[in-house]
């Protein structure tokens, strides 16, 4: 496949440039599958940026193969400050485009992810699509698929629900990041709620809903283990909560409060406290305590009549 055949197309928004980032760490043995998932794309008007993040096996030479193979097409760059936000932004820098994807690395998008939501973005005038994803795991033999559904009656609801898309299901406007300078390369967890909170503060950013699943979020086991360390799940833990209280302050005094959003905020805090009372006990009852929220007298009684019978189990 020649590199003039990709930018042929017949689409309405054929003319409108797409900058893909994707944004790689030791990633030889799926990099191909995002690559893949970017040529399979109905919309042909598109660059691909891949960010190497200080990899150690051998995904930096698979990405220069893949440059050299499509030259002005696809560039390849490194960044040596350590976390996926800091490629995204260096990718960030480099855009041609108008219009970003991420795409993670262990992602996949199916063919008419870009093309569908950049004539959603270009009908509503929108420079946020969210879109909806199907997370995809393996047990043992068996592939598990589990959709990743949106909020669409209140984006400021759905942001606080954790409802509003993740990073390579999203659709961006670059000028709407680069008017927040990108993403908040100091974050270890919450990033692209973050990124988002800080997009929609503006009061010209406006979101659009795209209820098709079409991108894969491949689950790998890579990811941090609640019971590896328990002061790293709480740190995480408590970004998301942080994250809400900001969210609650900036509703407030933008008057764009409402007894929804009030709400939602409370029982997101509430619901991800208690879900993770018995793994960090010691920060949900710190936070639990200083957010004047009390645990139910009936969940105190179970939380007690299960710990006996395990006692007695064990």
């Amino acid at each position: 496949m020649s590199e003039n055949s990709l930018h042929t197309s017949a689409d309405s928004n054929s003319a409108e440039l797409v900058s893909v980032i994707i944004p790689c760490y030791n990633s030889q043995n799926f990099i191909h599958r995002a690559i893949n998932s970017v040529f399979a794309q109905t919309h042909k008007h598109w660059e691909l940026i891949l960010v190497d993040n200080n990899s150690a096996d051998n995904t930096l030479e698979m990405l220069n193969t893949y440059a050299q193979k499509y030259p002005g097409l696809i560039k390849v760059y490194q960044e040596t400050k350590k976390g996926a936000p800091a490629a995204r932004n260096k990718g960030l820098v480099h855009a041609q485009g108008e219009v970003i994807q991420y795409l993670d690395a262990d992602d996949e998008l199916l063919p008419g992810k870009i093309e569908g939501q950049l004539n959603l973005m270009q009908q509503q005038g929108a420079q946020l699509i969210a879109g909806e994803a199907i997370f995809v795991a393996r047990n043992g033999e068996t592939e598990v698929r589990t959709p990743r559904k949106l909020y669409i009656n209140d984006a400021w609801v759905a942001l606080i629900k954790s409802q509003i898309g993740i990073t390579s299901a999203n659709l961006f406007g670059k000028a709407a990041l680069l008017s927040i300078n990108g993403w908040d390369e100091s974050l270890k967890s919450s990033q692209e709620y973050d990124l988002m909170f800080r997009m929609m503060q503006n009061p010209g950013v406006k979101v659009a809903f795209d209820q098709r699943p079409l991108t894969l979020i491949h689950k790998l086991e890579s990811g941090i283990s609640a019971s590896d360390d328990k002061s790293r799940f709480a740190q995480i833990i408590d970004s998301r909560v942080q994250l809400r209280l900001r969210i609650k302050d900036f509703l407030k005094q933008a008057n764009l409060q409402s007894p929804e959003r009030a709400d939602a905020v409370q029982t997101y805090i509430y619901d991800e406290l208690m879900r993770n009372r018995f793994i960090i006990p010691a920060y949900v009852s710190q936070k639990m305590k200083s957010l004047g929220m009390r645990i139910p007298l009936k969940v105190q009684v179970k939380d007690s009549l299960n710990k006996i019978k395990r006692t007695i189990k064990g």
